[in-house]
């Protein structure tokens, strides 16, 4: 009977020491393992007791491995804490179908560029290149005709150099002086040595020179009118201002006192004794409207003529 208690307690000694011994090996979503026996389980994870006696800080059950939570999922232990993480396998039908592989087909009738291409056989060689190049020539043609415009130049002379070398004739005209326009003698006359213009008159079929008019004569002769026409100045807020400074006071003086301005433009002719005002684009004109004034507008680009006359003669 002693042998039979001996040999009972022998077993259950070894069986404690088996079961102390035994410890499980788990697998961690990062690839590590930890070794021991769940000493303690919640739903915040478990407490493994290791082989060496000491415990693990609480691991969470969304570390461990899905093969190691289904494992736990078979013991009713552990079961409601990890059922919920477990992923259920995709079945086979589910499954997306791989891609088909990228088959790269060789291209046949590659354009090929030229070896060394050039900008201006670039132009030549393309409807758009033809484009710019007409549009750059119809510039060039305009900017001479402008330049000849600005310089009282004639603007055919420029343009047909500009026309056979672009640009250049542009920048010559540009850096010249602009052109006034010289005054003629009246018609009918003749010009003396000493410069003074004196009267023709013919007698039979000769030509002879009169003598010149005495000095009484020529005081009660208005001078002949100042013209400038469009093409050999250029009508802007500079040259009124430049030209005909005078008319812009109330009162005038010295040479430009009995002087009336003309102005001839596509919409009729205005005799203005004083310019009001001027702007950028045009200027605003005093003209006598009976016995009283009035002021009008008349743009630059409409004017043609502008006159500058005695006002016995207007």
């Amino acid at each position: 009977m002693r042998n039979l208690l001996a040999l009972a307690l022998g077993l259950i000694i070894c069986g404690l020491l088996t079961g102390i011994g035994r410890a499980d090996v788990y697998t961690l979503a990062d690839g590590a393992t930890v070794e021991g026996e769940i000493a303690s389980a919640n739903d915040k994870g478990a407490i493994l007791r290791q082989p060496d006696g000491r415990y693990s800080d609480r691991i969470a059950w969304e570390q461990f491995s899905q093969d190691d939570l289904k494992q736990l999922a078979k013991n009713n232990r552990y079961a409601r804490f990890v059922q919920g993480l477990i992923l259920d396998d995709e079945p086979e039908e589910m499954k997306k179908p791989a891609p088909p592989p990228i088959v790269v087909n060789p291209v046949e009738n590659r354009l090929t560029p030229p070896e060394h291409p050039s900008l201006i056989g670039g132009f030549f060689g393309s409807a758009v290149g033809w484009l710019v190049l007409l549009a750059l020539y119809a510039a060039n043609l305009w900017s001479a005709y402008e330049v000849a415009i600005f310089r009282a130049q004639p603007p055919g002379l420029v343009m047909g150099l500009a026309a056979v070398v672009p640009v250049l004739p542009q920048i010559v005209f540009l850096s010249l002086p602009t052109r006034l326009p010289k005054e003629e003698p009246a018609a009918g006359g003749a010009v003396t040595a000493e410069g003074e213009v004196v009267e023709e008159k013919k007698f039979g079929a000769g030509l002879q020179i009169a003598q010149a008019p005495t000095a009484a004569e020529d005081a009660s002769k208005p001078p002949p009118p100042t013209i400038f026409k469009r093409g050999d100045f250029m009508f802007n807020r500079r040259f009124f201002e430049t030209r005909f400074a005078n008319f812009f006071g109330v009162i005038r003086r010295d040479k430009d006192k009995h002087a009336v301005l003309v102005v001839k433009s596509s919409r009729g002719e205005y005799l203005g004794r004083r310019i009001t005002r001027i702007s950028a684009n045009d200027l605003h004109l005093e003209i006598a409207k009976g016995h009283a004034t009035e002021e009008v507008t008349v743009p630059f680009i409409e004017i043609q003529e502008v006159q500058l006359r005695h006002e016995t003669a207007a």
